[in-house]
Formats: structure tokens, sequence, C-alpha cells
């Protein structure tokens, strides 16, 4: 999940640009939880040579639209490697008051999820929901893409992007 929190519409009825194309594109990114972000940022850059290339403080309603839950906010950040096109990606989530930290979302410190490109986001939806995976928040649109949160079975968790620009 990449950009700026958006003026628009951020939550958007799901796309279609044609049957069938749930194609899987790429990797977009690998997504750690982290309590605190800048020393994790501090220990992947001096251990490993990596660099932000992104990051975002206060980012509140695209988390809490993709994660389904109300008040969520985090600060994000994205680091880059020269070896690799791979994001690694660091989110710091802030629960609101008495919510607690749902088992049913990928915001537990320690937890992760991975992101893929996808061809078409609802169609991927639809293929995948007869295979276990069940989609949680809602559509969510950023900068470069619309994405989903999707738990798998064995309780993994993906999250879905379809580019806005096609790849």
């Amino acid at each position: 999940m990449a950009g700026s929190e958006m003026s628009g519409r951020e939550r958007t009825k799901r796309p279609h640009r044609g049957a069938g194309d749930h194609r899987f594109l790429g990797w977009a990114h690998s997504s750690l939880v982290a309590d605190d972000l800048d020393p994790a940022i501090s220990f992947f850059e001096q251990a490993f040579g990596f660099e932000v290339t992104f990051r975002e403080n206060g980012m509140t309603r695209q988390i809490a639209s993709i994660t389904g839950i109300e008040g969520l906010s985090c600060d994000l950040v994205q680091l880059r490697h020269h070896a690799t096109a791979h994001l690694l990606e660091l989110v710091a989530f802030r629960v609101p008051g008495e919510a607690s930290m749902s088992a049913s979302a990928p915001v537990r410190p320690g937890g992760g999820h991975l992101a893929f490109l996808v061809g078409n986001l609802d169609d991927c939806l639809t293929h995948i929901e007869p295979l276990g995976g069940r989609m949680i928040g809602e559509i969510t649109s950023f900068e470069d893409c619309l994405a989903a949160y999707v738990r798998v079975p064995g309780g993994v968790y993906l999250e879905l992007e379809q580019p806005l620009k096609p790849q």
C-alpha cells in the first residue's frame, strides 16, 4: 500500500476491466508491523543498507478503510535496496481508545502481509473466494492503485493491488 491520503473518494466499488482478469502481475511489497518505526528504519538502514523511499505519518482514512477497523491510524514507511526492486514496508499502527488489535486484520506487532499486483481486483477477489480467501475491510483507493486486504486459509494475510496504470 502506498500513496498519500486521498481527498476524494477513498472507498470504491470493485473495479472491472474485463472478465476473468485475476492474473498475478508481480510482487508489490512485503510488509511488517513494527512497534516504533524510527528504530526499525535505523536497523534496516545500518544492517543492510536499505533507504527510505516513502514515508507517511498519521495515515487515517485509508488504513481504517482497508483494515475495516474504525479510527485506526498508522505511520508507514517503504524502503528499497539497490540489489532489488522489491519494497520493504514497515507500519506502526495506533489503535483508538478502547479498540483492540483485531485478530482479523494484519495489525499486530511482529505480524505482516504480502502484497501482490493483480490484473483486476474484482476478478481476483471473485476467483479466490471459493478457495477460502475473504476480503476484510473495503476496497481502498490509493494514489497508484486500488487495494484490498484478504485473509486466506491458515490465517495468512495478503494485500491485493490493482495498479491504476497498466503494467
